[in-house]
C-alpha cells in the first residue's frame, strides 16, 4: 500500500490489452462480414466481386480496422485503478467515487481457449469503467493485499445486473444478462483461483 492509504492495482500489460483486442475485433469483423454476406449478398458481390484474393484483402482490412479501434477503447477502459479502503473510495485514472458508485461488473476475456485469463470489468453510475486482470495462466494476478482491497470494494458496491420492465424484481437477469454478475458472483471471480491449463497431448502418444 502507497503512503497515501492507495491500493494501487496494475493495470493489463500490453500484451493482454492485444489479446483483448484481438478477441473483440475478431468477433465485430466475423459477425459484420457474415451479416453482410448473408444478408445482403447482392451488396456484397457488388463491393468485393468474385475474387477470392480480394475478398480476402477486405477482410484483414477491416480486421485491422477494427483491431486499431478496438485497441484504442481497451487502452482507455484499461486505465490503472486503486481503490482506498478507509476512505471507501474507488479510483479509475484520476476520477475519484465511493464505493456505492460501482453498479456494474463483467467478465472480459481476449480468447476464450485461455480460460486461465480472468479479466473484470467494473463500470460506475457515471459511466466509467475499467478492466483488470484479476488471474492468468501462471495464476492469480493480484497480490493479497490487492484483492483484499478490490473485495472490499466490491462488497461495498451497488454492482447488479440490470433488469426489464418485464423483470422488474431481476430474478431472471442471470438469464436475461448472463454476461452481467452481481456482488457474489463478482466476488467469486476475484477469488476463486482459475482453472489449471490443460496438458497438450504429445504428438503419437497414445490414444
Amino acid at each position: 500500500m502507497a503512503d497515501d492509504g492507495w491500493v494501487r492495482i496494475p493495470p493489463p500489460t500490453t500484451r493482454q490489452r492485444l489479446l483483448l483486442a484481438a478477441g473483440v475485433a475478431s468477433g465485430l469483423t466475423l459477425f459484420g462480414g457474415s451479416a453482410l454476406l448473408h444478408g445482403a449478398p447482392d451488396l456484397a458481390a457488388r463491393w468485393l466481386g468474385d475474387s477470392a484474393f480480394v475478398r480476402i484483402l477486405a477482410i484483414v482490412t477491416a480486421f485491422a480496422l477494427v483491431f486499431a479501434v478496438c485497441y484504442v477503447i481497451v487502452g482507455v477502459r484499461t486505465q490503472p485503478p486503486a481503490v482506498h479502503v478507509e476512505r471507501r473510495m474507488f479510483r479509475i485514472g484520476k476520477d475519484e467515487v465511493p464505493f456505492s458508485d460501482l453498479t456494474g461488473a463483467k467478465p472480459e476475456s481476449g480468447d476464450d481457449r485461455k480460460p486461465s485469463l480472468r479479466v473484470l470489468r467494473l463500470l460506475t453510475r457515471g459511466g466509467d469503467s475499467c478492466s483488470i486482470v484479476v488471474a492468468t495462466q501462471k495464476g492469480m494476478a493480484l497480490t493479497p493485499e490487492q484483492s483484499a482491497a478490490l473485495v472490499e470494494a466490491v462488497r461495498g458496491s451497488a454492482i447488479a445486473p440490470p433488469y426489464t420492465s418485464d423483470d422488474p424484481t431481476g430474478r431472471f437477469s442471470h438469464v436475461n444478462f448472463p454476461m452481467d454478475l452481481d456482488i457474489p458472483r463478482t466476488l467469486a471471480y476475484i477469488e476463486s483461483p482459475p482453472p489449471a491449463p490443460t496438458p497438450r497431448r504429445r504428438r503419437g502418444a497414445a490414444a
